[in-house]
């Protein structure tokens, strides 16, 4: 037999290893899981970077909101957006200008904010508010945070 005959099943032995290889061992679901290198990427200070977890660490409330006209998405589209206020006290430990914090999953960038008082301000996009509910958030309404 010619190699070439052999070729897919060797190709299916060496994915099958290696893909199995990246496994954690005391997965229960062995096949939804991998391990994949990650860069630690650090800043000038050499601390790592921190990454959303997907955890919810607090509850914070709206406090205001109010459209944005003259809003640029990323494709040049321009539209209304939001301004929102809300009021968390974790999501600020740490927090500064341009930094993000995650409200009901979504990214956001931070804009203003007063340690001390509880409250950061974030801009929504008008592509963000088509793909996500925080278009239809109103004042005194939970939200789910979370730090970068």
């Amino acid at each position: 037999m010619l190699f070439c005959e052999y070729l897919p099943l060797f190709t299916l032995i060496t994915f099958f290893d290696l893909s199995c290889s990246f496994l954690p061992k005391s997965s229960p679901f062995p096949n939804a899981y991998h391990r994949v290198p990650i860069k630690k990427q650090r800043d000038s200070r050499n601390v790592i970077k921190a990454m959303f977890s997907g955890i919810v660490e607090e509850k914070g409330i709206v406090i205001s909101q109010g459209n944005l006209s003259n809003v640029k998405s990323w494709d040049g589209e321009i539209g209304e957006g939001v301004e929102m206020v809300i009021q968390g006290g974790m999501a600020l430990n740490g927090a500064s200008l341009g930094c993000s914090i995650a409200v009901n999953g979504v990214c956001l960038t931070v804009t203003d904010f007063s340690e001390s008082e509880k409250w950061f301000k974030v801009g929504i996009s008008p592509e963000t508010l088509r793909k996500t509910n925080l278009g239809e958030l109103r004042e005194k309404e939970e939200v789910n945070l979370e730090r970068a």
